[in-house]
């Protein structure tokens, strides 16, 4: 979705992130006036877990998002670094996640590319959404065939039907955030093996049970993983917001227990 430069805001010298949209879409009018049009439309969004845009512009009819910078360490180094976090901070990260989708869902806007490497924990342990809405403004400039066959988007947490060249929204998103919840607290993803035989996985078979220690896990986090990773949009959370309701849920079990 383009190029990302450092950048300072003229205004008040704040560091900022632009994003410049890729010349092969800018250079087609129809196709820079969507992207400006949807791009709008997320200069609108404030929460604290989201990232903030600064201003949607147009430069020598290439359109460009300027956003501010986030610090912290992605979750995707987090994953693979030995910083191993405690389960209830683990739960904190994923229903601060889910209370930005929440947000994010009740003003019409979908991510459709919740994966660790687009969550970052700040340096005071909060949760920031990054790349809000960026698939949605790929869809926008008509290239929705690549959404659905995953070439944009994260593949390994692709819901059934992306896969299957269905209708994406808000339920595809708490899929998404479902099975990066399960990452977190099993340590592993919930379909595994080869790419082929995982994707068969992700529309037929359940994910394994959270059992990799023997009452780690509270019954009410199955339960969650469960409803989030459901087949069938349907039979999910229909935003993101009620999985955080029970996620906060989770984190007072966990509390009152001392785990």
């Amino acid at each position: 979705m383009g190029t990302v430069y450092q950048s300072t805001l003229e205004s008040s010298g704040q560091q900022s992130a632009t994003r410049v949209m890729p010349w092969n879409f800018a250079c087609q009018p129809e196709l820079a006036a969507r992207f400006m049009e949807g791009a709008e439309s997320l200069a609108d969004l404030s929460h604290p877990n989201l990232v903030r845009f600064h201003e949607v512009g147009c430069e020598d009819g290439v359109p460009y998002l300027v956003m501010e910078t986030v610090l912290g360490n992605s979750l995707d180094w987090l994953l693979f670094s030995e910083a191993h976090l405690p389960l209830a901070e683990n739960i904190k990260i994923m229903q601060e996640v889910c209370l930005a989708l929440g947000y994010a869902h009740c003003n019409d806007v979908v991510h459709l590319a919740v994966k660790p490497t687009n969550i970052f924990v700040q340096p005071d342990g909060t949760a920031k959404l990054l790349d809000l809405g960026l698939a949605q403004l790929a869809l926008f400039c008509e290239i929705a065939p690549a959404i659905s066959t995953g070439r944009i988007g994260p593949i390994l947490y692709c819901a059934p039907e992306r896969l299957l060249g269905e209708p994406l929204g808000a339920c595809t998103d708490v899929f998404e955030a479902g099975v990066v919840l399960y990452q977190l607290v099993a340590g592993r993803l919930p379909f595994d093996g080869p790419l082929s035989s995982r994707l068969q996985k992700v529309l037929h078979d359940a994910p394994p049970p959270l059992n990799t220690r023997e009452g780690a896990f509270p019954p009410l986090l199955q339960q969650v993983v469960d409803c989030a990773l459901a087949k069938a949009p349907a039979d999910r959370y229909p935003t993101a917001q009620e999985m955080a309701l029970d996620l906060e849920a989770v984190l007072a079990e966990l509390a009152q227990t001392g785990s």
